[in-house]
């Protein structure tokens, strides 16, 4: 399936175990053709998600039938007057799965240290023309509760994620999904909690997140503000740990932390802590805080 829109989870039901060829170049990826919220999510169900840059056929092959057409998963070709042939007949299941196979060998894996590249490459993007690709053009809420009531620093590590944990991490993010707003413009995520959880839905969150790079190395940054979307959820087998789901703006990025320390001291936040967890209570550093990301509450 060449491209991804942001509503192609909907509209192809893989499980795990499918194998989902695409075209996740650049170019599509910038000119938001395919989505990688989009991939994120197959990568989730257990779909194992591929990427040949110069693709654009659409086919499909499962044991009993062949599909071919001209349609995109997306919403748009959903609208747009689009051709499909399905058939049951064994020699044409066989061609097109040998062409499937032929594509599998000579794609790349697509996998999280490729998502980061490729909401990188996203956020350069204007939903840029590509032949036979029309752009999207969903509406865009607001992103932070009005009023912003209560905001918090925290942190966040990585960790292990049980396949329990996966499964309610994924139907949470599907629930939240409705009152996020467009995929392009909004990301969900994940965050574990361990203990009594103190958010609620429309709380913000800046998480310090350590993480160990080539070579045993460390390092720490700063989060962007994610507004929390659901209720505490419990996770099973976590030993009493609740799960939140968070929503990110898709163009906003992490910051080092002693970058964020030295911004926030230069604004007048004489000491951020950003390290310590807590409820951010005082104006210069709630409104110092959003305007890392040029947002302003003030």
């Amino acid at each position: 399936m060449a491209y991804l829109g942001v509503d192609a989870p909907r509209l192809l039901p893989l499980k795990s175990r499918d194998v989902l060829v695409v075209n996740a170049s650049d170019r599509s990826i910038r000119a938001h053709a395919t989505s990688p919220d989009a991939i994120e999510e197959f990568i989730e169900r257990g779909v194992r998600v591929v990427s040949v840059g110069t693709l654009h056929a659409k086919v499909i092959a499962t044991e009993l039938f062949a599909v071919v057409g001209s349609a995109n998963a997306s919403a748009n070709s959903e609208r747009a007057d689009e051709a499909t042939i399905i058939t049951d007949q064994k020699s044409v299941i066989n061609q097109v799965r040998d062409f499937v196979m032929n594509l599998i060998a000579q794609s790349t894996e697509l996998d999280a240290n490729f998502l980061v590249h490729a909401r990188k490459v996203w956020n350069e993007g204007q939903g840029a023309d590509i032949v036979g690709v029309a752009g999207q053009t969903t509406p865009e809420p607001d992103f932070l509760p009005v009023p912003i009531t209560r905001v918090f620093l925290d942190e966040s590590a990585a960790y292990k994620v049980s396949e329990a944990e996966k499964k309610i991490r994924r139907q949470s993010k599907v629930r939240a999904r409705s009152s996020t707003g467009p995929r392009e413009k909004y990301w969900l995520d994940w965050y574990r909690y361990t203990g009594a959880a103190p958010f609620r839905v429309g709380d913000v969150l800046f998480l310090a997140h350590t993480r160990t790079l080539a070579r045993g190395r460390v390092d720490t940054v700063l989060h962007p503000p994610a507004v929390v979307k659901s209720d505490a959820i419990p996770i099973p087998g976590g030993n009493g740990d609740v799960g939140f789901v968070l929503s990110y703006r898709t163009a906003d990025v992490a910051i080092p932390m002693d970058e964020a320390n030295q911004r926030l001291r230069d604004t007048g936040a004489s000491n951020p802590r950003l390290d310590y967890p807590r409820q951010v209570t005082g104006d210069i550093l709630r409104s110092s805080l959003f305007a890392l990301w040029k947002i302003d509450v003030t």
